[in-house]
């Protein structure tokens, strides 16, 4: 999904760059921003952050004013959740389709859904060849943690901790899910800290601000603005994560930027059109 997405941004016209990672957003004097990269400085009328928001902050100028809402942001992503994870490689099972696995696997009902009581559970097809040998197939486990709790452990206490979380992923898998667990034959493990590591994420934190049940979460959709053609996106936002919310997040994103960027721009291009033409056209 990812490569189809990348090969859809550049049959548009866009460029995608990997290893080049941001390292200061510095706003021009006549509008715009100046990124500056490991390879180099790109300039952008628009700038649109899939950072959380300390990371994004820290790539602007210490002078920089950020709104209000912002702390309240980031004070709800330190709430959140940070991630065990085990990477296995199983043999096929008996009676094995060859499609693509997802398995929710809780061990406990009556327990809370994280700390390995709750996994959830991928497993590649038979056709991904690519990841597993003809005939094994790549199986990624994880779990949340809260990282409150994370962050109040000792290093020791720590370790002991996620040793003691894996221990507890491997029961409720080997419980729930003994066809593959039985057939595995590699395994490694990750932590909070190991996602940080390979990622970048502030702390290996995941999802964002946690959701609640509720209509209020639409009342803060995203986008949001942070200065004038400066975005912050992803799962800082509702609706966050996953699939479908990055696909809509992404469509609301385009519009907006387009009515409070462009707007004056696009009408004055199209000046001969009738007023009741929609800027959110395609061709716009």
């Amino acid at each position: 999904m990812a490569s189809e997405l990348c090969k859809a941004i550049k049959q548009c016209g866009g460029e995608v760059m990997f290893s080049n990672r941001a390292k200061k957003i510095s706003p021009l004097a006549d509008g715009g921003y100046q990124i500056e990269t490991r390879r180099g400085a790109i300039t952008a009328e628009v700038v649109i952050s899939n950072l959380l928001p300390k990371s994004t902050r820290r790539l602007l100028p210490d002078d920089f004013s950020t709104p209000k809402w912002f702390n309240q942001i980031q004070s709800g992503v330190e709430k959140g959740w940070g991630a065990a994870m085990l990477y296995m490689v199983a043999e096929t099972p008996k009676g094995f389709n060859g499609g693509a696995e997802h398995w929710q696997l809780i061990g406990d009902e009556h327990s809370p859904l994280i700390e390995g009581n709750h996994v959830f559970c991928s497993i590649s097809s038979s056709k991904e060849t690519d990841r597993a040998p003809v005939g094994s197939h790549t199986l990624t486990l994880s779990t949340h943690i809260p990282m409150a709790t994370l962050r109040e452990l000792s290093e020791a206490e720590k370790r002991a901790y996620i040793d003691d979380i894996h221990a507890k992923m491997r029961s409720t898998f080997s419980e729930r899910c003994p066809e593959w667990s039985e057939q595995v034959y590699f395994g490694m493990s990750a932590s909070p800290r190991t996602f940080e590591r390979f990622t970048a994420r502030e702390e290996g934190l995941v999802g964002g601000i946690p959701k609640r049940r509720g209509w209020h979460n639409y009342l803060r959709l995203g986008p949001r603005r942070l200065a004038k053609g400066l975005y912050m996106v992803g799962d800082s936002t509702f609706p966050g994560q996953s699939t479908l919310a990055t696909a809509t997040g992404g469509e609301r994103t385009s519009e907006m930027i387009m009515r409070r960027e462009f707007s004056r721009r696009v009408v004055q291009a199209n000046h001969f059109l009738p007023m009741h033409v929609s800027l959110r056209q395609k061709d716009t």
